[in-house]
């Protein structure tokens, strides 16, 4: 029996995944990333803590989602870039495509869980997910969770939460 897969997309300095392969030793992790820098990082720290459970894979998880041979139990994307000037924006992770990739790749009832202290940017997440027709909001339809119960949260987060900058959390599950 496969065990079950989790997938963090652009995984930063690699705490989040840590912690969360650290809690669910019986969970498979893969941390996709694009910048290299990171990637070093988290492979210090699978070292140092013996992370046996946690793969890293280099690319544009735009690419690489729609070929994985396994469906996912969870997708986690932590604080994607917002390319907050109007003409970036169709630079953003978070497009209706990707929706779609995360929806095909998902087991039944799987859940895509994201975070973002960009209103703008959570607000574009929400429509986009809301549209798809595939997925139940757990925060209620045009909702944000206000917190998720057990997160571990991301160095960025951490220093949000200190500031009083406000999360949006958004958590989605896969009909």
């Amino acid at each position: 029996m496969q065990r079950p897969l989790k997938i963090e997309i652009g995984f930063g300095n690699g705490i989040f995944l840590i912690e969360a392969a650290k809690k669910e030793p019986e969970t498979d992790f893969i941390g996709i990333e694009i910048y290299r820098t990171g990637i070093k990082k988290l492979q210090r720290k699978i070292e140092t803590e013996d992370a046996k459970n946690i793969r890293i894979i280099y690319g544009d998880a735009k690419e690489i989602i729609p070929q994985l041979p396994q469906k996912v139990s969870e997708f986690f994307i932590n604080f994607p870039d917002p390319w907050p000037k109007k003409r970036h924006r169709k630079r953003r992770l978070i497009k209706p495509n990707m929706v779609d990739f995360l929806h095909n790749s998902l087991e039944s009832g799987g859940k895509v869980t994201l975070a973002t202290d960009f209103a703008d940017y959570a607000g574009e997440m929400l429509l986009y997910f809301e549209a798809h027709g595939g997925f139940v909001n757990l925060a209620g339809r045009m909702q944000f969770l206000n917190q998720i119960e057990g997160r571990t949260p991301t160095k960025y987060e951490k220093k949000y939460l200190v500031q009083g900058i406000r999360i949006y959390y958004l958590q989605f599950e896969a009909l």
